[in-house]
C-alpha cells in the first residue's frame, strides 16, 4: 500500500474494528480473524506488520477472556503464516480454522497439566478462561449470565 493511503486506512480499520466489536452480528472468531489479515493488508510498518498483527488478536482475546493464542511460538509459526496466506488467497475460512484448532490443543494441553498437577490449576482455568467455545460468542461485550453461570460452574 502506497504511504499516503496507510493512514486512513489505520482509521478505517480502527473505526471498523470498534463497530465489529460492539455488533450483535460478529462472532469474536470472525472478528479476530479478520483483524490480524487487515493488519496485514495494510502493512503499515517497514518490519512487524505480523507480530503487531498477532499482538492484537492476543489483545481482543483477552479482553474477552480467551487465554492468548498460544501459536505464536516459533514451532507453530509456519503453519501459522500458510494459514494467513490460504485465507488471502483462496479460502478466507482457513486463518479462524487453524486459530479454532489450536485455541482447542492449547486447552488440551492446558487440562493435561492440570490433571497432572504441574501448572495452570487453579481459578483461572476452573473459570472457564481457556474455552475456545468463547470465540462463537457474539461480540458486543453483553454477557449472558447464566451462560457465564454455567461456565463459572457457580
Amino acid at each position: 500500500m502506497q504511504p499516503k493511503f496507510i493512514e486512513p486506512e489505520l482509521r478505517r480499520f480502527t473505526r471498523d474494528l470498534y463497530h465489529k466489536l460492539h455488533s450483535d452480528d460478529q462472532e469474536l472468531l470472525d472478528i479476530v480473524s479478520w483483524a490480524n489479515m487487515r493488519i496485514g493488508e495494510i502493512h503499515p510498518w517497514t518490519d512487524g506488520n505480523g507480530r503487531a498483527a498477532r499482538a492484537l488478536v492476543n489483545i481482543l482475546l483477552i479482553q474477552h477472556k480467551i487465554f492468548p493464542m498460544p501459536v505464536f511460538d516459533t514451532m507453530k509459526l509456519g503453519e501459522y503464516k500458510d494459514a494467513v496466506e490460504l485465507s488471502a488467497l483462496e479460502n478466507p475460512e482457513r486463518l479462524k480454522e487453524f486459530f479454532l484448532a489450536e485455541l482447542v490443543n492449547f486447552k488440551q494441553r492446558l487440562r493435561s497439566r492440570a490433571a497432572e498437577k504441574t501448572s495452570y490449576s487453579g481459578p483461572v482455568a476452573s473459570a472457564g478462561f481457556f474455552d475456545p467455545a468463547r470465540m462463537f460468542q457474539k461480540s458486543s461485550g453483553k454477557s449472558n449470565e447464566k451462560q457465564d453461570v454455567h461456565r463459572k460452574g457457580i
